[in-house]
């Protein structure tokens, strides 16, 4: 993976702050999952821990990924890790962004299947990170 050109984490490093405005428009236009999260983490005190969690997590994974590219460009070279990083950073950002695009429609549908929605989306990306890392890891040629 060294041999991946040093213009893949100048764009990454733009795309990175770019996705995670378009996830903080997405939030403020109004029916989206925020709102839910935020009501169901009012339940308790152990969902409100584990949804914490799962935010800093999130927060972490692309932070990571953007302070990854943006020392690729700083040493002029990328190695797999870093790669790797922004991968995830940007594949989390678009995760979130297509769950704020399906918040509309998820209010509409009956519980049962708002939750193969979730499930469906969820299988899709878990099936798309399994592909990346069989590519990334020579398995399955390019």
């Amino acid at each position: 993976m060294n041999d991946l050109p040093i213009m893949f984490f100048q764009v990454a490093a733009s795309a990175i702050p770019t996705l995670l405005i378009a996830v903080a428009v997405g939030i403020k236009q109004g029916a989206t999952y925020a709102k839910q999260y935020g009501q169901l983490a009012a339940r308790g005190f152990k969902f409100k821990a584990m949804v914490l969690g799962i935010t800093v997590a999130i927060g972490l994974a692309i932070a990571m990924g953007e302070f990854a590219a943006l020392r690729a460009i700083a040493r002029g070279s990328g190695n797999s890790a870093e790669v790797e990083l922004v991968f995830t950073a940007i594949f989390i950002c678009f995760l979130l962004i297509v769950l704020e695009m399906l918040a509309p429609f998820a209010e509409s549908m009956t519980p049962q299947n708002h939750i193969r929605l979730l499930t469906g989306v969820s299988g899709i990306w878990v099936l798309f990170a399994g592909y990346y890392l069989l590519i990334s890891n020579g398995i399955i040629p390019l």
